[in-house]
């Protein structure tokens, strides 16, 4: 066996010992009077399960269920039965890993303690906003009606028809398949014989519902298609037409008219859409008083400071050339100056450093430093003849002969 072989092993054997110690050896549970449904303990607090010294009640899973999974519904019956067995077997799980972790140390650990605050706060402030800002967001029974009715849109199911139909490549066939539909030929059987649309034919034709200018299942934008069936009466078979799939017979099998959904069915939906917009002024509203309450200070300097040694040397360069104040430009090129000292981009760096030292902020020692600089540096740049003019006439404007194209 290799080195890493046995290093395996032993951390497997290890992690088996700890496992099985914290989680009682077999896994088989003492006999212990926990409780059942004819005694006088609420169904809640009765005992459904035993990880080493930790006990897991049916009300521990609902809790569980709650908070973990809040867009689980519980379901009914037997059906919410099973569903409490798996969350009860997560559970069991989660309960021997924690108890692994533990003995492994892993609760000492720099990594659990920050996460476990990290944790504090998330779960405060989304308390915070379960019971502060969403309770106090309710809409009004007004609210709700308004928006109800100024709404229909958004509430209103199209008129559709339910149709089945039967594709076959030329006229005459579709001819026969009609007089043998009209002669009492069994749409399942005609459609899986004929059709040539075969995700509907295996279906009897069905291709669900149909709104007047919607996509049809199977073929897509077909506006001759909606324009024919809905010319038809329920229960009428329709003469041959043709898109540009195939040629058609199609029965409309129900007409569904247009109709408004009743407010009761939709106005959860309603409700939850009213306390996102209502929350938002209250919600700042609170958080801007406790950012003068608590003194909250932003340090935009510092984050400027590392958003610049994120930045990569073009991004940096684009930003120098764009930036509107002196004090930016020579923030962002001075950047590329200490980060990439082999850049080819320097030599524009210091010459626009100097140059901005000495036009905006008059500060000629700076602005030597950097012309000097790029002389010694880069002697064979093309920067190097205007910064040789600026060393040579101080205090003389650089003249248009003598400027390089980065400040014209």
């Amino acid at each position: 066996m290799s080195i890493w072989g046995a290093r395996l092993c032993l951390i497997l054997c290890t992690a088996a010992g700890v496992l099985f110690a914290g989680c009682g050896g077999s896994g088989t549970v003492e006999d212990k009077d926990h409780g059942t449904l004819g005694n006088d303990i609420p169904q809640s607090e009765l005992v459904i399960a035993r990880v080493g010294g930790s006990e897991i009640t049916i009300g521990d899973v609902y809790d569980k269920l709650r908070i973990q999974y809040p867009k689980l519904i519980p379901e009914e019956g037997s059906a919410g039965y099973n569903q409490m067995r798996e969350i009860l077997k997560i559970y069991v799980q989660e309960l021997c890993m924690v108890d692994m972790a533990k003995n492994l140390g892993f609760e000492e650990s720099e990594r659990y303690k920050k996460t476990v605050e990290f944790a504090k706060r998330y779960v405060l402030a989304d308390l915070l906003l379960q019971e502060v800002f969403v309770k106090n967001s309710e809409p009004t029974e007004e609210q709700v009606l308004k928006f109800y009715n100024e709404n229909e849109v958004l509430f209103t199911t199209s008129e559709r028809v339910m149709v089945r139909h039967i594709m076959t490549e030329t006229e005459d066939e579709a001819n026969q398949v009609r007089n043998l539909l009209l002669n009492g030929g069994n749409w399942d059987k005609l459609a899986g014989e004929y059709s040539i649309d075969k995700p509907s034919g295996h279906q009897g034709g069905k291709v669900g519902a149909v709104t007047r200018d919607g996509e049809i299942m199977s073929l897509g934008k077909a506006p001759e298609f909606n324009r024919v069936v809905f010319s038809l009466q329920v229960g009428e078979i329709s003469r041959p037409f043709k898109t540009k799939k195939g040629w058609h017979i199609a029965e409309v099998t129900e007409n569904r008219p247009e109709s408004k959904r009743p407010l009761e069915s939709v106005r959860d939906q309603i409700v939850e859409r009213l306390q996102k917009v209502n929350m938002m002024p209250y919600k700042q509203a609170v958080l801007d008083s406790l950012h003068v309450a608590l003194d909250v200070a932003v340090y935009e300097d510092v984050l400027e400071d590392y958003r610049c040694s994120l930045m990569t040397e073009e991004e940096l360069l684009g930003e120098a050339r764009r930036a509107k104040d002196s004090k930016s430009q020579i923030r962002f090129y001075q950047e590329i100056l200490d980060r990439m000292p082999e850049s080819s981009r320097c030599p524009e760096a210091l010459f626009m450093v100097g140059y901005i030292n000495l036009e905006e902020f008059g500060d000629k020692d700076a602005a030597r430093k950097s012309f000097e600089e790029l002389i010694r540096r880069f002697p064979g740049d093309a920067l190097v003849a205007s910064s040789q003019w600026i060393l040579e006439h101080p205090g003389e404007a650089l003249p248009d002969t003598e400027k390089p194209a980065i400040i014209k």
